[in-house]
């Protein structure tokens, strides 16, 4: 018979009581790593997790650089224009502490003074939690002035909010559009000078940040900050209004006297400097309303056919949009006519 040795209880104890120690602290370790991780390596990212969730941000736009003819007569210009929107937070709660029915007021008044969709604005109030949604943007001062009425008459000022910006204006309407083009809904240039010297011209918006508690109310403005925008750089072109519009009057005359089928264009230049003072193409539209079509584009896309509202009608007004907007002077390629008569005569000295 072997004697079999019993293990003293004391001792498994005590081994079993080490390997529980040696896990709880291998996952203290772990932990604290962790956690030093986070604090050190990773403060930055997870310090704007936070204020991203706390805070709410408002574009501050920049305005954008005016465009001027060679005799700072203005072409391209800014005026203030208005956002609309609403905070959906304050309109519920505003609704539970005062048993109104917000909600149906604010959608009557707005739909009625922007002449938007009813619907869309009581949809729009109804988000709880939301603290910013827009009902209209590029509202002009008139409405703007009969919103701030609204709020002040219903005591909405926590509801319905405005935000001033700007928006691109051109005095002369369609003197020279074809060469100074026109900017889009974002204020970026989409054609002519205002798309070339897009990013002198844009600037750089600004934003405040502004801190808001689980239920919406403002924090102290140590938790706020204000970065102010950088307004864009002005451009002088060549261009001369008197020449321009002379240059317009002219291939207009031209065009109505000729019947011509695919516009007349021009451009009038210093010879001894190279600088254009006046570049047209008929049947200019407005750079104001660029989308709709001018005169001209809109009989031929009358001439077509098309019922408006169907897809060929979108379609052919698509394409004469684009037609209308480019500029034939500088975008339609044609056979060296006259002009390679300098180039015929430098092979003769040559020889």
């Amino acid at each position: 018979m072997r004697n079999i040795q019993k293990k003293d209880p004391d001792t498994a104890i005590a081994t079993r009581a080490k390997a529980v120690l040696c896990v709880f602290a291998v996952f203290l370790l772990y932990l604290t790593g962790t956690i030093f991780c986070m604090q050190v390596f990773s403060y930055d990212e997870y310090q704007q997790k936070v204020m991203n969730e706390i805070t709410a941000g408002a574009s501050l736009k920049a305005k954008r650089g005016t465009i001027y003819d060679s005799n700072m007569n203005v072409l391209a210009s800014n005026i203030t224009v208005w956002r609309i929107f609403i905070s959906p937070v304050d309109i519920q709660e505003g609704k539970k502490e005062d048993g109104v029915n917000y909600d149906d007021i604010i959608a009557d008044g707005l739909a009625e003074i922007l002449s938007v969709d009813r619907t869309m604005v009581y949809e729009k109030a109804q988000k709880a939690g939301r603290l910013d949604e827009t009902i209209k943007k590029n509202v002009f001062e008139e409405d703007a002035k009969k919103v701030s009425a609204f709020i002040a008459d219903n005591e909405l000022t926590r509801m319905i909010h405005l935000e001033a910006g700007s928006m691109r204006y051109y005095p002369m309407s369609t003197l020279a559009s074809h060469t100074i083009g026109f900017t889009g809904s974002d204020n970026q240039g989409l054609f002519g000078l205002e798309a070339y010297y897009d990013s002198k011209l844009t600037g750089t918006d600004g934003k405040y940040i502004t801190a808001y508690d689980s239920h919406g109310t403002t924090l102290p403005n140590q938790y706020s900050s204000y970065i102010a925008p950088v307004d864009g750089l002005s451009l002088v072109s060549t261009l001369d209004v008197y020449v321009q519009s002379q240059l317009e009057r002219q291939i207009e005359a031209a065009r109505l006297n000729s019947d011509a089928q695919n516009r007349i264009a021009g451009i009038v230049m210093n010879v001894n400097t190279g600088e254009i003072l006046g570049m047209a193409t008929s049947s200019p539209y407005n750079c104001n309303d660029p989308y709709t079509l001018c005169d001209f584009y809109a009989a031929e896309l009358e001439s077509l056919g098309y019922a408006e509202g169907t897809s060929e009608y979108s379609s052919a007004k698509s394409t004469l949009l684009y037609k209308m907007w480019r500029n034939k002077a500088i975008s339609e390629a044609y056979e060296p006519g006259s002009t390679f008569k300098p180039i015929t005569s430098a092979i003769a000295l040559e020889e």
